[in-house]
């Protein structure tokens, strides 16, 4: 009754309220940034291979030193996997070539040199996507960052709001006794003198 009384109760209701409330907040936030973290790590290995990619391409296309130039166009003229792709592919044009008796001259020179181009455009291309890839897997991450602020200044603002609305509480919380004195003064008033007659 006492502590009713004179507002001890109250003051320890509230800051013991506000022990549980920081605590959930703080679980929930860290357990938040843990995740946005898990995820910006699973998207890594893209991002890295994205902008390779990207580097690779804009080497290709001559955007670099030479040095940079030659060893991307190497990349693509001495895979193994290339040369397999683009001996089919000149093969089968040579055998149309010689069914039609035009394996000489420049017509074949020029046909095979196309061959090459395509190739070469094609694998150009599939490392533009590549890059791009790369970059729509870099915003995802700026997403998730953008995300982690959001969540770190909504913790901070939830935090000061539970700051104030603590400190309201603990001064109504603190005016209890007074206000508790006043009215069994009030009262004692009205009983001397007659109720308020």
């Amino acid at each position: 009754f006492w502590g009713d009384f004179t507002g001890a109760s109250a003051r320890k209701d509230t800051k013991r309220a506000k022990g549980a409330s920081d605590a959930a907040l703080s679980e929930g936030y860290t357990g938040q940034q843990a995740y946005n973290n898990q995820a910006f790590d699973l998207l890594n290995p893209y991002t890295q291979q994205g902008t390779q990619d990207q580097n690779t391409y804009r080497q290709a296309l001559g955007l670099g030193t030479a040095e940079e130039r030659a060893a991307s166009q190497s990349r693509f003229f001495d895979d193994p996997a290339q040369q397999g792709i683009l001996n089919q592919q000149s093969n089968a044009l040579l055998r149309n070539l010689n069914s039609r008796g035009q394996s000489g001259g420049g017509m074949a020179a020029l046909a095979g040199t196309r061959v090459a181009n395509e190739q070469y455009g094609g694998w150009l291309n599939r490392l533009q996507g590549l890059g791009q890839q790369g970059g729509q897997f870099a915003t995802q991450q700026a997403g998730i960052r953008q995300n982690q602020g959001d969540a770190s200044w909504a913790y901070g603002s939830t935090r000061a709001g539970n700051e104030v609305n603590y400190g309201n509480a603990r001064s109504q919380a603190q005016g209890i006794l007074g206000n508790n004195l006043l009215g069994v003064a009030n009262l004692g008033l009205k009983a001397y003198t007659g109720f308020g007659k």
